[in-house]
Formats: C-alpha cells, structure tokens, sequence
C-alpha cells in the first residue's frame, strides 16, 4: 500500500519540480539580464525591457495627443519609430496608458504568460519531460519576453479560447468576439475561426452569420489600413530569428510556388505513413482530454498558416508550446529505445525538430541556418500531417462540446 502511494507522489513531483524549474530559469534570466546569451545582437540594454510593448503603448500616447504615428517618428517612442501595426490597440487611449506603464503592465503579462506555458506540461518519462522544458525555455520564448511582443498577448487570450468552447451560446459567442480581437490585433488568428466551422457545434448558422459579420465589418473598416501595413510588413532574409516557407527558395532555390507544392506532398506522405495506424492513433486520442486536442488544432493552425503566408521573426514559435499536451501524453508510455508505433516516431521526430528549430540560434554558422530551414520544414509538415488526425477526432464523433 505505502508503494502505490509514493510512486504517485514522486510522478507529480517530477512535474511539479520542472514546472518550477522552468520559472526559476525564467527568473535568473530576467533580473540578471542575460538576455544577450541567448539572443545575440537581438538584445538592446539601452531601451530594455518589452521594447515592443513601449511602442505599443507609444502608439497609444502619441494619438491621443493627436500625433499621427503612421507618417511621423514617434516621439515617445524609444526608438522613434514609425508605426506599422493595426490601429485596434487605440481602443485602449481611454485607459490613459502611456509608456511609462510598460514596466508593470509588461510584467503582469509575462507572469500569466509563463503560468500558461508551465501549466501546458504533462506528465510524462522523463526525457520527454526535458524535451518539452527546452521547447519552453529557448531563445525564442526569451526573444518574445524580452520584448513583449503582440504575439504573448495572443498567447494569453488563445489560451482560453479552448475552455470557451461549449454548448453554452454566450460562452462561444465571446469566444469568437476574441479570435475578432486577435486577428484586428495582428492578423493571422483569422484562422481560428475554423474551430465553429464544424458541423459537431450547435447553434452553426448563429455562429457563421456572427463570425463573417464581424469579419466583414472589420474588413470594410480596416481594408486600406491593412494595405497600408502590408507595404511595411519585415521582409528580411532568412535567419536564424525567424522561419518562413520562403525560407526554402533561399536554402534550395526553388520558386515558391514549387515549395508549396513540397510542403503539401510531405503532408500527404506524413499522413499515408501514420494512415495504417489510424485506429491505434485513434484510440490512444480516445483517451486524450478534448482541451489538449483543441490545443494542439489552435497551436499547428495559427503557426502553419503563419508559416505559408509570410515571413515570421521566432518569437511566434510560442504558439508550439500548445502543441506540447499532446505529445507529452501520447509519449508519456513510449520506450524510447524501441519506438513500437509509427505514431511514436512521428511525435519524437516533431518534437526533436522543434528543439532544434528552437534552439538553433545559439550557433551563428551557416550550417546550422541550413539544418534549421530543414527542421523548420520537417516540424511543420509533420504537426500539420498528425493534426488531420486529431481534427478528425473532433469532429468525426459527437464532440463533447
């Protein structure tokens, strides 16, 4: 009896103790400024920290004091930049906020940020459980702290959207009422939408006639504004700061149109592989909660799409920290000397592969910018394969929504 309770006890532990551990890095990081270590010429001591906040909250300032941001520097702006993001966070110049409110504002943002992260660790082996502290603790995550970036905010309210999901109209209704927010916000979330778009959820038509409402509205509103920032959106070259399926042409010249074509085929084949497991896959999902499988659909929808489209400083890689319950959980009985199921291998290789994207920076080589664009593929065309199956999961069956 006294073994069956401590062996519990020391599992929970184990989870508990890396949840921990991954705060007290963030923490060491933090006070000590050792930002540099992991972001190379990335960090700026002299307008650290949340240098991406401060020109959010620049923006805000200087409009209601009747600057326009978009034609002019900023003058409260610490580098004095010209503004290039979407007009939404202006709803906020009533609040008074200013950039002198970066400090507080920016570290109640962080500290439900990584109390998010921390909470989307599963139990697990071990090894498994250091892979996924490393997909938390990198240079990515850190770049997106250090800076506060848009996309932390975008983190926090996706979080929710999966508890949101129900059979209560309200519930979903706000739901979607935050997805609208995020795309005005920074665009991409738009694909989110596709989480009503089921034929599993009640209420269908309400939630389509309210969801291309406000699209519509939005768009009628914002078209030229979008155009306007579309002439300003970062075009740079491939880095190890960023990903993008672009990255390709650069790596193996091939137009881009060929790379799409690639991706789509890798999928295919992803599938085909995993397809003769289809029932295992199936069932080991059967006893998955439904708030990890929404996770994952949010987290490989939003970065694919992101991935396809356009050019992405790393800091979006937070949105793989969803895709993490999942994998911890199907894993969490693997022998990783004799992976048995191919689904095994698949999740190993994604997960090794978003290790390495993460982690690639900490090494200025050219070599290593090249193994990078190869991850990058192979973790996006291997999350999107398996997430076909964890979106039939969802919507081919009663979903207990």
């Amino acid at each position: 009896m006294e073994i069956k309770l401590i062996k519990p006890f020391y599992k929970i532990n184990k989870l508990y103790f890396f949840r921990a551990l991954l705060i007290i890095l963030f923490i060491l990081v933090f006070f000590f400024s050792k930002f540099p270590l992991f972001l190379k010429g990335l960090h700026l001591p002299d307008v650290y920290p949340f240098l991406d906040l401060k020109g959010r909250l620049a923006h805000i300032q200087a409009n209601r004091l009747g600057f326009d941001t978009y034609s002019i520097r900023n003058p409260f702006d610490p580098l004095g930049r010209i503004n290039n993001k979407p007009s939404i966070s202006l709803i906020f110049s009533i609040t008074g906020l200013n950039v002198n409110d970066a400090i507080w504002l920016g570290n109640i943002l962080i500290s439900f940020f990584l109390l998010q992260t921390i909470s989307l660790l599963r139990e697990t082996k071990l090894i498994f459980l250091i892979l996924g502290g490393l997909c938390i603790f990198n240079p990515n995550i850190l770049f997106a702290i250090e800076r506060c970036n848009d996309d932390i905010i975008v983190f926090l309210f996706c979080f929710l959207v999966p508890y949101l999901i129900s059979k209560n109209y309200i519930f979903n209704s706000i739901a979607i009422f935050i997805v609208w927010f995020l795309t005005a916000l920074k665009y991409y979330p738009i694909v989110l939408n596709l989480f009503f778009i089921s034929k599993n959820i009640p209420k269908l038509k309400k939630y389509l006639f309210l969801i291309v409402g406000l699209n519509i509205s939005w768009l009628i509103f914002s078209f030229k504004e979008i155009l306007f920032i579309k002439k300003r959106l970062p075009n740079s070259d491939a880095n190890l700061y960023s990903f993008s399926l672009e990255d390709l042409f650069e790596f193996a010249n091939t137009p881009y149109i060929l790379s799409i074509c690639l991706f789509l085929i890798s999928i295919f084949f992803g599938y085909s592989f995993l397809k003769s497991e289809k029932e295992v896959i199936l069932k080991r999902l059967s006893k998955v909660n439904e708030l990890d499988k929404r996770y994952f659909i949010l987290g490989t929808t939003m970065l694919t799409f992101c991935y396809l489209v356009s050019f992405n400083w790393s800091y979006r890689l937070i949105h793989s920290i969803f895709l993490l319950p999942i994998i911890l959980n199907l894993l969490s009985n693997t022998n990783l000397k004799s992976l048995k199921f191919r689904y095994e291998r698949f999740l190993y290789l994604i997960i090794i592969s978003l290790v390495f994207s993460n982690w690639a920076s900490i090494i200025s080589m050219e070599l290593v910018l090249k193994l990078k664009i190869v991850f990058n593929f192979l973790f996006f065309s291997t999350s999107s394969a398996f997430g076909i199956f964890i979106f039939q999961d969802l919507n081919l069956k009663k979903c207990k929504i």
